[in-house]
Formats: structure tokens, C-alpha cells, sequence
């Protein structure tokens, strides 16, 4: 597999690493995707699990030029039902 698919993942890199990748790289993509219930046949995380498999998309067409952050998931507390 070439360079070019594979992801250059913040969680992976240390500090010293994203510095020097900062002096290249001058944007960064943060996929955000809601925590809640879908019933009971899909996990909590499935909106950040997709929005950060949708967030590669642009990232490989910008390869070298961005970043990818991991995704973070957002969640409200409320009451179901």
C-alpha cells in the first residue's frame, strides 16, 4: 500500500510529530457525529462512526495539505421514550 492511502492520524502522532507536520499541513478536518440511540440493532456511535468515514473523502483529495482529527462525539443528555 502506498503513503498516499494511508491516513495521517492525530491519535498516532506524538507532539514533536505534528509540529513538523504543521509547517505543510495548513488545515485540519474535525468530524463531529451525534452519540444516540438508534434502537436496538446499531452501536451509540453510529453518526461519528460515519461522519468520520465521510470526513476521508476529503482528506484523500487533499492528501498532504490537511490533517484528519479523530472524530468526536457529541451527545445531549435527555430522556428517551
Amino acid at each position: 500500500m502506498s503513503n498516499k492511502n494511508k491516513a495521517i492520524l492525530w491519535e498516532e502522532l506524538n507532539w514533536k510529530d505534528i509540529e513538523k507536520l504543521t509547517t505543510r499541513m495548513k488545515m485540519v478536518i474535525i468530524p463531529i457525529g451525534s452519540c444516540e440511540q438508534h434502537g436496538p440493532h446499531l452501536p451509540l456511535g453510529t453518526d461519528t462512526i460515519d461522519c468520520y468515514e465521510v470526513a476521508k473523502i476529503p482528506y484523500f483529495l487533499m492528501y498532504n495539505h490537511a490533517f484528519l482529527f479523530f472524530a468526536i462525539p457529541l451527545a445531549r443528555p435527555q430522556k428517551s421514550g
